[in-house]
């Protein structure tokens, strides 16, 4: 039996986490990671919403898929991936990110409470493929 391929890498793939407390999810608050392919490579970036403002998915792809084009803001992907993988590396950037944040954005604080307390820090993800 054939097996269509997967071609969820080939388009902008776009991540979006949020904090959960008590199974609801937190309406501040959040990040959005991009995945732009380019021709042997991919880039990630995110665009962070700060505990004070609400999550804005649109305001979140915006920035990010900007942010993919800045090579400061920028992560590499050098080796080939299937989609799994990129989920993973999405993860583990999402977390290094939220390791950086300045406490400026309220999102630090927040973390390394959920954190301390053992409170539930798995991020809702939304994925989203633009066409």
């Amino acid at each position: 039996m054939l097996t269509k391929p997967d071609t969820r890498l080939e388009k902008l793939q776009f991540f979006h986490f949020r904090f959960r407390d008590t199974g609801m999810i937190i309406p501040t608050g959040g990040i959005t990671v991009c995945y732009r392919p380019g021709d042997s490579r991919g880039y990630l970036a995110s665009a962070v919403c700060s505990m004070k403002d609400t999550y804005c998915k649109k305001l979140g792809r915006i920035r990010a898929e900007g942010r993919t084009h800045s090579g400061h803001y920028v992560v590499v992907i050098d080796k080939p991936v299937n989609y799994e993988e990129l989920v993973v590396i999405v993860k583990k950037y999402a977390f290094e990110v939220l390791d950086k944040m300045s406490d400026s954005t309220g999102i630090a604080d927040v973390y390394s409470c959920m954190m301390a307390t053992n409170t539930t820090v798995d991020f809702v993800l939304h994925t989203r493929h633009k066409e």
